[in-house]
């Protein structure tokens, strides 16, 4: 019987989502500690990545609150509030 690797994408698929991350951030520390100045060259790749997530956490954030409230007041009471 021969034991067979699964292929990289699947165990890194498989793989929980905070592990991913810790992976992604002892990666980019150890980038900045190897390239030191050259590593001022994707700085404007981690500005897009913050504006684009605050980008997104002003919908995320209003859409919650209002679902919240929809399903706490309910479908048939929300029109008669949203008409006063």
């Amino acid at each position: 019987m021969t034991l067979t690797k699964p292929p990289l994408w699947k165990t890194y698929r498989d793989a929980p989502l905070v592990l991913k991350m810790a992976a992604g951030f002892l990666l980019g520390i150890a980038a900045a500690l190897i390239f030191r100045d050259q590593a001022t060259l994707v700085k404007p790749l981690g500005t897009l990545l913050i504006h684009l997530l605050s980008l997104i956490a002003i919908p995320v954030i209003f859409l919650t609150v209002v679902l919240g409230f929809v399903r706490k007041v309910g479908c048939a009471n929300f029109s008669y509030v949203a008409a006063a």
